[in-house]
């Protein structure tokens, strides 16, 4: 296991469901779904297309179009996440 075993064993599968879903994306669909993230951690109960909107509004550069894109995907990801056991 190398280094950190303990850390591994506690964060190895989540950080492995992570990479797997990340390791093939540009900066800028990174920022987008970085956003997306924290739009959806710090946003309740709102809707992928209210929280498109809220993308857009923090960062204009992003169309709605592929802020809506980053929400679906980022709320996808949880529900795998969920269903997998990473998240509670």
């Amino acid at each position: 296991m190398g280094h950190f075993p303990r850390t591994l064993r506690k964060y190895g599968e989540a950080a492995k469901f992570v990479v797997e879903r990340v390791n093939r994306k540009d900066v800028a669909e990174l920022e987008r779904l970085g956003t997306a993230l924290y739009v959806t951690i710090n946003g309740g109960e709102e809707s992928d297309e209210q929280r498109a909107d809220r993308i857009h509004t923090l960062k204009p550069h992003v169309s709605k179009e592929r802020a809506f894109n980053a929400t679906r995907w980022t709320r996808e990801a949880i529900e795998d996440a969920k269903s997998l056991g990473l998240l509670n």
